[in-house]
């Protein structure tokens, strides 16, 4: 059951700083270091350097997603970082990404408002997500700011676009995905997410992935040890984790 109370990602997030933190910690850069060195990263970036500040929570968000993950996406987190420096730097974003949908639910269920609305309409606001977010997490001033972090990152890694009036935005181009280890990679992230078995059908056009173009064989995953592949009737498949 996913707890409704944490909601963790309360900052604005650049993706040259997730960039950096991945290939350092692909290069086995130990942890204390890693955060040493984004302290100085960030010093001339984020103001608020005291102990609680804002420097020390965009760190705190930065370590959680790539660094300081809970113990069942430990070895996720390190097959990803092993597919890091492998592929483009657009194929990246996607790593970014589900990192952050697996360590944070808020992200994921964000994600997937904003594929429901664009799958309606061109353009949606940040209020629409809000209100779509609240039914879910509560009506709290923490909520919408969370919102807002969110719908920034993603603008600020150009997975949004942002349109002429204030506050409205639209999702670019999906990015396609050529790597066949990200591929597998990826649908992990999704169904770490979504916590339950899904159908081929229920993945492929899930809202929240609305930023990729991800397709699937069954025969291929069947070999994977992350996967279990049930058929329900002829051509009917889902997909569960093991």
């Amino acid at each position: 059951m996913v707890d409704r109370k944490i909601i963790g990602f309360d900052r604005k997030i650049q993706l040259e700083w997730l960039d950096l933190i991945a290939d350092w910690a692909s290069q086995g850069i130990p942890h204390p270091k890693i955060r040493e060195e984004l302290d100085s990263v960030l010093a001339d970036q984020v103001l608020g350097n005291a102990k609680g500040g804002a420097r020390s929570k965009t760190i705190t968000v930065l370590t959680r997603i790539w660094l300081n993950v809970p113990k069942h996406l430990v070895e996720f987190r390190d097959e990803g970082l092993g597919i890091f420096r492998g592929i483009s730097s657009k194929e990246r974003k996607l790593l970014h990404l589900g990192m952050t949908m697996a360590n944070y639910r808020f992200v994921f269920d964000v994600l997937t408002q904003i594929g429901r609305l664009a799958n309606l309409q061109d353009e949606f606001s940040t209020a629409q997500i809000d209100r779509r977010i609240i039914e879910e997490w509560g009506n709290t001033q923490r909520v919408s700011r969370s919102v807002r972090h969110v719908i920034q990152s993603l603008r600020l890694w150009m997975i949004l676009r942002q349109m002429d009036y204030k506050g409205h935005y639209r999702t670019e181009n999906p990015i396609a995905v050529k790597s066949k280890k990200l591929k597998k990679w990826m649908l992990h992230a999704f169904l770490l997410s979504y916590c339950k078995p899904a159908s081929i059908d229920t993945i492929t056009n899930h809202p929240s992935l609305f930023f990729m173009k991800l397709e699937l064989n069954t025969k291929d995953l069947a070999k994977t040890k992350n996967f279990e592949i049930i058929n329900h009737s002829l051509g009917d498949y889902s997909i569960s984790l093991r």
